[in-house]
Parts: C-alpha cells; structure tokens; sequence
C-alpha cells in the first residue's frame, strides 16, 4: 500500500498508532485491565485517552474483541476508562491497534513530525515542474532510490483533491511501476487525467494552472521513521510564474 486513494484511509493510515500481537490476560473488574507477561506496553508506543481495537480472528479472542478507552498506561497493565468492561479470558493471542481518535472518528493527525516542503526529511520533494508544462510527472522523496526491501513500501501517499470521486478528479497518482526485482515507493506518477481547462494550447494561462491545481496537495509518510512532508501543488508549480 503506497498510493492511498480516500480520505478515510488517508487520516487512518497518516495517523500515529500502535499495531501488534501481544499474548494478554482480559481481567473482569473495577477498573477492567489487559496484562501482558512479556514486553511493554509503554515501549511499544500505547498512550493514556488512546482508543484500544480488539480485533477476533484466528487464536485470537472473541469474547473480548470491539473498542475500549485506555484510562492509563503501564509498562504490563493498560487500565480502561470507568464504564469499560471486559470477560476474563487468557492468556490469549489479541490483535490490537491502539490510537488516539477526534470527535469526528477520524483518527488524530500527528502534531509532531510533519513537514511543510522545503523543510523536509529525506530529500525533500524533487521533480515538481515549475512552472507546469502540461505532461505527466514523477514526484519523488527518497533521490529515487528503490525500497530496502523489495516489495515491503517504506512511504505511503496520498493526494488531496476536490473529491475522492475518481470520475471528477483533474489529476491521478500511481506508485513508480516495480521493474527488476526492485520497488520504488518513494516515488509517484501526478497524471493528467482530464484538463477541463479553457486554453489546450501549452504554456497553461495562470487561470488555467489554478483550476488545475487549486486545493490538491501531495502528502508523503515515511513508514519506518512516522514522519509526514506534505507540498501544496499550486504552491509549488506556480512559483514558476
């Protein structure tokens, strides 16, 4: 997954949270508790007011699976919110994704960590045209250099547009097509799927360019390090005015 293609997955997948498979104990009580024998929940990254998603499936638990407020968190013990409840059950395999979660039940954008192209990580963003001369382009983070392993994405992307409706969308994104055993997911195809613009003759007229570009942004996560760049298009192609 490099290349994200709505809003929804956008806000949960740029979101920092916490992913494992721990081996738990489900504790009934006042307050209910979740305690590990091995490992720390503190070191993997849980946080006192984050939401906790049990998820069932294979020799995982049941009983126990939905999502609960973690009250605080201990380096063995997460202790849940008042009002929470839990089945006695384990020790147990569990899925968990832990997060913190907005009023509107979107997960919570990161307030650390996000860049503002051109202070970047990586190499910043290269191959944005300035100004835009009308062809697709390759936009990349990484000096084009492919994945530390092949097929396993080390960035995620997404670009913000008017619409998550891909039939009334300007512009198109795809991941750097694999080639000889190698993956470029630091790397991104912006196309032009449909101009809708006035002028067809190139260099685009200012109007034209704004149309093109107004509101689309070009958003990069680094997968091993959570850190997020982000560039406004408009911004940047127009700076070659």
């Amino acid at each position: 997954m490099a290349v994200l293609r709505s809003f929804q997955s956008f806000r949960s997948q740029f979101s920092i949270y916490v992913w494992e498979q721990p081996t738990v104990s489900f504790v009934s009580g006042t307050p209910a508790t979740i305690t590990r024998g091995s490992g720390s929940f503190v070191t993997e990254g849980y946080l006192d007011g984050h939401y906790l998603d049990v998820t069932d499936g294979l020799g995982s638990t049941t009983v126990n699976a939905g999502r609960r407020l973690i009250d605080t968190v201990a380096a063995t013990t997460l202790t849940l919110a008042a009002g929470e409840t839990l089945t006695n059950e384990g020790p147990i395999d569990a899925t968990f994704h832990s997060r913190f979660i907005d009023k509107d039940g979107y997960e919570r954008w990161p307030d650390v960590d996000t860049y503002l192209h051109p202070s970047a990580f990586d190499d910043g963003f290269t191959g944005i045209p300035q100004p835009f001369d009308g062809t697709d382009f390759t936009v990349a983070v990484s000096g084009y250099t492919d994945d530390e392993k092949v097929n396993e994405d080390e960035y995620n992307w997404y670009l913000s547009q008017r619409t998550d409706d891909v039939s009334k969308q300007l512009l198109s994104i795809e991941q750097t097509p694999n080639a000889g055993g190698i993956s470029y997911s630091g790397s991104v195809i912006i196309g032009i799927s449909d101009y809708g613009l006035t002028q067809v003759s190139l260099p685009l007229s200012m109007n034209d360019q704004l149309l093109l570009f107004k509101y689309c942004h070009l958003y990069v996560q680094h997968l091993p390090t959570k850190n997020i760049q982000w560039v406004d298009l408009l911004e940047a192609t127009i700076a070659g005015f």
